[in-house]
């Protein structure tokens, strides 16, 4: 057990010394921010829990991490009060049990953020997606206030490892959303899928709300230049993807570009 609260929303990474890792999360009262290790092939499995605690910083949830030689990269999170700021960039050492923080010279970096993706390709970290806090005006009983309002976003920000530093892609996702899932596939793109969306609507008073839909779309960021035959599928698909697949093979396309899903490119 991890402990005795019931906690969720958490994030789980492995580690380079074969261990998983379990940082933050919430029970819905409490907000973590602690890192639990649990070291599979022990009888029985357990969680351990010695001290892990992120002195002076506030507990976090719906954040993302990543490994990196003896080190795991919390990115984003946040509780109801703020969301983590991605300048600053919480590390755990599963070497020395220790926290430290990277503080990236960037002059711009993305602005905190909760329920996004983040996967690391190489040596490259992408922050896809996810909650932001944007701040608007709603007018109640006549009385204009400005107020932070939770919205989606559909940037694509990478982090660079060995420098520390952020830039941004000129890419966006089709659609603004959050509590999706990405994953680097076998041919190097990294392939995101699922996640929900906000859909805008206005009240009697004209104030705008919103409502939260599932979606179940996968798109693909590609990593590096695709082959011809890869460029070629993509672009008689964009244009012919009404036909058959029993049309495609007559025209003598390979069968298995065919038979497999058609992912669209986020350009």
């Amino acid at each position: 057990k991890i402990s005795k609260e019931a906690v969720v929303s958490t994030q789980s990474t492995g580690g380079s010394d074969g261990c998983v890792y379990l940082y933050g999360g919430t029970n819905g009262m409490m907000y973590l921010n602690t890192m639990h290790r649990l070291t599979p092939g022990t009888r029985p499995d357990s969680w351990t829990n010695a001290s892990y605690f992120r002195e002076g910083h506030v507990g976090r949830y719906r954040a993302e991490s990543i490994h990196y030689n003896d080190k795991i990269l919390v990115f984003g999170g946040g509780n109801p009060a703020a969301f983590g700021d991605m300048s600053d960039i919480p590390v755990f050492c599963t070497r020395t049990n220790t926290w430290s923080e990277i503080k990236s010279p960037s002059e711009r970096a993305p602005c905190g953020r909760i329920a996004h993706s983040c996967n690391r390709v190489g040596d490259k970290v992408l922050v896809i997606g996810g909650q932001v806090t944007k701040e608007t005006w709603m007018e109640v009983h006549g009385v204009r206030h400005f107020v932070p309002n939770t919205d989606a976003t559909s940037d694509i920000w990478v982090f660079d490892l060995p420098t520390s530093t952020w830039f941004e892609l000129p890419q966006t996702l089709p659609l603004e959303i959050f509590f999706h899932s990405g994953a680097v596939g076998s041919d190097g793109d990294l392939y995101l899928f699922g996640g929900s969306r906000y859909c805008q609507w206005k009240d009697r008073n004209g104030n705008p709300r919103k409502i939260t839909k599932r979606i179940n779309k996968l798109f693909k960021l590609q990593m590096q230049l695709p082959s011809l035959l890869e460029s070629a599928w993509e672009v008689l698909f964009e244009h012919y993807g009404h036909l058959d697949q029993e049309d495609f093979l007559e025209m003598g396309v390979p069968e298995f570009l065919v038979r497999r899903s058609f992912v669209p490119t986020i350009r």
